[in-house]
């Protein structure tokens, strides 16, 4: 799931910047004008072959237009880019609708591109664009501004979500709240509300964006806050919304700025004060959480105390109480906050038990707490000076750096730093810049491997398999902030030890793609410089080698072409013993399939494909990670694999000659995410596609279910594996199969 999600996450970049459309000037229109256009061969297309007609229109700071793409002959879709990096896409006007709308406020005086197209390749027809104008943003953040508009830093602003106010796709109200950021600003922006449960999301330059529910730093809390370090200067979004369609009511919304380059209090977690009664390390202090403490925001007690850290410094903090579910928090100097609610290693208690590293020498304030307001009673809190760790400003930069391209070998042993639930970590640190795509590989034979990514501003990515039958970790990421990153290399569970390796590998940005430049000096016949011909039914031998081309990524690659008609079904496949097989098939508009391997027990890759469009198909045979040289055996055939002789008895064996077994799937795909993170070019059409290609080969049962964006609610997919349940056999297969966003747990 992983590997597609990044492609589909790379696609979407990749459309946002602009670059897949062909150059194309544009027809003017205006606001009011509803014009008729047609789609066909002829018209500039997108990379993956959509056909495109471009409109220009001359746009106003703060304007806000709503076009309309409508069509009865294939499936709209808009695409709009301007000045400040610009870029709205849009597919569905309203669930079930084929029609594409965008309804944005322009940030900048300038002219804007809007681009007509379809969501399927190939389609063609006639169709209406309509540009409506509606009321201008406010011109300055006047409080209880409806609607929104401008905020600048230390500023606190008061808004309305009420009727008539802008709308997510999903039905939330929003109002829009502009500002001009500065490349490596930091700010903090949040938004409050007694009224409704507060949604934060932010929108800017070089695809920029961020979103949050509910603030971190306040347990139980409905509001919500972003901390970031700005990646570029120029024109940001705040939209102020809700949680949930249908909420309306008065908020506040403030916009603080930090400096990124000073040791400050914590952006992404505001630090309490730094007072309260001095702790000496090693000594238990006794206490008491009962009416008349301080209190949290969110109503529980809390008895505040200070120590003076230095930079390195590990510490251990317990706090044990009794008549309440103890929490502890520390907070300090350079972004630092770490909590922790129930003790790991304390047989199933309550207790809380932190191990913290120190990033600089300053003031710090631990905070005694409890999980649930209004718990009181006694409690003991410790904090011990434990071995220390290299002195540095955060994690971060504490850590081994990381070069890419150079393997790292370590080892995890008793003695190391740990994670909060036990586990030996050890940290490392590379710097990086929003569009960098990376692979981190984290091989180990002795401890089942885990790697987690950290970015500047603390969000986390991480994996725990490569893939199936392996206990090697890999995680593929397209970075989104400017800044220091912190890889942990760690296990996944607590206890395990022993040596491993640690690689950090460029991918290239989006899918893997051939390099620009043709080598000097190519090979022999076998590996060609353009694209040798390969007929159906033939196998062709070759070797990958230096002089070869590359990819972008740094691959050798050899290309071969076909031609091919619409809907035919080929396969491709390529085996080696020297190399790990990646094969890459391009069809003519550009539209591409890629497969690293074709099952769990060999490394060979395999692509079966119905071809879109008539044209030449061009081959990649390469490798999956680069440098690898050695020969293989490339075959293309029409129609799906035929299974080995073994495979086919097992089949046989298993079936029986008058089986009724059948294939009950039930098929997730999201592609639109309403605003609430990154939406995906391709993962709906994963979930149709895997339908329509089982319902070709006559075993999908009549009753399995697809169920793509808005249709795919947490109550329908329960409802789906129901009624599978219900209906399928004690021979039949079961398919779940999910494309979109996900994390692993």
């Amino acid at each position: 799931m992983s590997n597609r999600r990044i492609a589909g996450l790379a696609a979407v970049l990749f459309i946002g910047a602009g670059a897949p459309l062909r150059a194309q000037q544009g027809t003017p229109i205006q606001a009011g004008a509803r014009v008729r256009g047609s789609l066909g061969p002829g018209d500039a297309t997108l990379s993956s072959g959509e056909f495109t007609d471009a409109y220009t229109i001359q746009g106003r700071a703060g304007q806000r237009l709503v076009i309309r793409l409508s069509s009865t002959a294939f499936d709209a879709y808009l695409l709009m880019r301007g000045p400040s990096d610009f870029s709205q896409d849009n597919d569905d006007a309203a669930q079930g609708s084929n029609d594409a709308q965008l309804d944005v406020r322009l940030p900048v005086d300038g002219t804007y591109r809007i681009v007509a197209t379809s969501y399927r390749s190939g389609a063609s027809g006639d169709y209406t664009i309509e540009v409506t104008e509606g009321g201008a943003a406010p011109s300055g953040g006047m409080a209880a501004a409806p609607g929104g508009g401008t905020i600048t830093a230390g500023q606190t602003q008061r808004g309305s979500l009420a009727r008539g106010d802008d709308t997510l796709r999903t039905g939330e109200l929003s109002d829009t709240w502009r500002f001009q950021g500065r490349r490596g600003q930091r700010i903090s922006v949040r938004l409050a509300s007694n009224d409704f449960d507060a949604y934060l999301l932010m929108r800017g330059p070089g695809g920029f964006t961020a979103d949050n529910d509910d603030d971190g730093s306040e347990r139980g809390s409905h509001d919500s806050r972003i901390d970031t370090i700005l990646p570029a200067d120029g024109d940001y979004r705040i939209l102020a919304t809700s949680y949930r369609s249908g909420e309306s009511g008065g908020y506040t919304l403030s916009l603080q700025e930090g400096n990124a380059g000073t040791q400050q209090q914590s952006a992404s977690r505001p630090a309490p004060a730094a007072s309260g009664p001095a702790l000496v390390l090693g000594q238990p202090v006794a206490g008491r959480l009962e009416t008349g403490d301080q209190q949290l925001r969110s109503g529980e007690f809390v008895d505040r105390y200070t120590l003076q850290g230095t930079s390195g410094q590990r510490l251990e903090i317990r706090l044990n109480g009794t008549g309440f579910d103890p929490y502890v928090q520390i907070n300090g100097p350079s972004n630092f906050s770490e909590y922790n609610d129930d003790d790991v290693d304390g047989n199933g208690g309550s207790n809380s038990h932190l191990v913290v590293t120190l990033p600089v020498a300053g003031t710090y304030v631990v905070s005694a707490t409890s999980y649930r307001p209004g718990e009181s009673g006694a409690y003991q809190l410790t904090v011990a000076s434990t071995s220390a760790v290299a002195a540095g400003a955060g994690a971060a930069v504490a850590a081994n750096r990381l070069t890419v391209g150079q393997a790292v070998d370590g080892a995890l042993a008793r003695g190391d730093d740990t994670l909060q639930d036990g586990e030996f970590v050890d940290r490392y640190r590379f710097e990086g810049h929003p569009g960098q795509r990376f692979s981190i590989d984290l091989s180990s034979r002795a401890f089942d491997s885990y790697v987690q990514l950290i970015s500047p501003t603390g969000r986390q990515e991480e994996n725990d398999d490569a893939g199936a039958g392996t206990s090697d970790a890999r995680l593929e990421t397209i970075l989104n902030e400017a800044g220091t990153y912190t890889v942990l290399a760690t296990s996944l569970s607590r206890g395990m030890a022993g040596a491993y390796r640690l690689a950090l590998t460029t991918l290239g940005t989006g899918t893997r793609t051939v390099a620009a430049s043709t080598p000097a000096a190519p090979s022999a016949a076998a590996t060609p410089v353009g694209a040798n011909a390969i007929a159906m039914g033939a196998a062709q031998q070759g070797r990958l080698q230096q002089g070869d081309q590359r990819l972008s990524s740094g691959e050798f690659v050899d290309r071969y072409s076909f031609a091919g008609r619409q809907g035919q079904v080929v396969t491709v496949e390529m085996t080696s013993t020297d190399i790990d097989p990646y094969l890459l098939l391009q069809a003519p508009g550009g539209a591409q399939q890629e497969n690293d391997d074709a099952s769990t027990t060999d490394r060979n890759a395999r692509i079966t494909w119905a071809l879109p469009a008539d044209g030449n198909y061009v081959v990649m045979a390469t490798t999956y990670r680069p440098g690898e040289s050695g020969t293989y055996t490339l075959r293309l055939s029409q129609g799906q694999p035929v299974p080995t002789p073994a495979v086919a008895a097992a089949n046989a064996a298993r079936m029986g000659a008058s089986s009724t077994q059948r294939v009950w799937a039930l098929l997730v795909g999201i592609s639109d995410y309403g605003g609430r993170a990154n939406n995906l070019a391709y993962t709906a059409e994963d979930a149709r596609k895997m339908g329509e290609t089982l319902q070709r080969a006559g075993v999908l049962a009549a009753g399995s279910v697809v169920l793509t964006d808005a249709e795919a609610t947490y109550d329908r997919v329960r409802g789906a594996f129901q009624q599978i349940a219900a209906q399928s056999g004690p021979d039949d297969v079961f398919l779940f199969f999910y494309s979109g966003h996900g994390t692993q747990t």
